[in-house]
């Protein structure tokens, strides 16, 4: 029970709009907030990493729908997997039934993999992706530009957005070497007709040349930290009334 699920905003960089957040799981301890780097490696040598996989997926999805209801507009969830769920044949029924009972629609579900794991038995590897995507749900690569082969990654799986790895993006502004792979990854995906997301955005000066690269959407400390459901809604509807506030004034 000390397990909770916390969600950091997706913004569309051009439009300056909330698109989706990610749900990342947080463990509440008497100690105080304990990271997912401190204990998912411990949970991954186990079958824990399954059973906190089902509960992250189930508590984002279950939240959604919440949201949804509550009149909140629709935003997509994205929700990481373990190489051990991807591995998992039962993993598409899992994810289906999960949508089902919460009511979430699959188009606004997007499951984020890391480089690392498609290099594991690829042929599982693409084969649970396809079937995910006939679902409806979206694929994401987390941490792209950090694996192996990254470039083939893009044409030879089911995926519909690479995630720029915050390597990169912490010294784009500074590093020239940085930015000449951010914007040749951008190009490259968009040319495939992928949508590319930005993580670990904190200052302006990022995301202006992230803008400027056309990458589509960005997450980071620049717009919001991790945040727990309930403060998090609370950023959300206070962002939301601020751009309909400057939309209605630029009428």
């Amino acid at each position: 029970g000390e397990l909770e699920v916390f969600y950091q905003p997706k913004v569309n960089v051009h439009l300056n709009q909330v698109v989706g957040m990610e749900a990342l799981v947080r463990w509440s301890s008497e100690a105080g907030i304990i990271l997912p780097a401190r204990f998912i490696p411990l949970a991954e040598e186990s079958d824990l990493i399954e059973k906190i996989g089902k509960f992250v997926l189930g508590s984002a999805c279950a939240q959604s729908t919440q949201w949804r209801q509550e009149g909140l507009p629709d935003l997509e969830m994205a929700v990481n997997l373990s190489a051990r769920q991807l591995q998992n044949a039962n993993l598409p029924s899992q994810v289906a039934a999960v949508l089902e009972e919460t009511g979430m629609p699959a188009h606004l579900l997007c499951l984020e993999i890391t480089e690392g794991m498609l290099m594991e038995n690829h042929e599982r590897s693409v084969e649970i992706l396809k079937q995910l995507k006939a679902l409806g749900c979206k694929i994401a690569v987390d941490d792209f530009g950090t694996g192996y082969s990254s470039l083939s990654y893009l044409q030879r799986f089911p995926i519909d957005a690479p995630k720029i790895d915050q390597s990169f993006v912490g010294d784009l502004s500074t590093n020239r070497e940085s930015s000449t792979i951010v914007s040749a990854v951008v190009r490259l995906a968009q040319t495939l007709g992928l949508k590319v997301v930005a993580e670990g955005v904190e200052q302006v000066a990022q995301e202006q040349l992230l803008r400027a690269m056309a990458c589509d959407e960005i997450q980071g400390y620049l717009y919001s930290k991790p945040l727990p459901a309930d403060e998090y809604a609370t950023w959300l509807s206070n962002r939301l009334s601020v751009s309909t506030i400057l939309r209605a004034e630029s009428v």
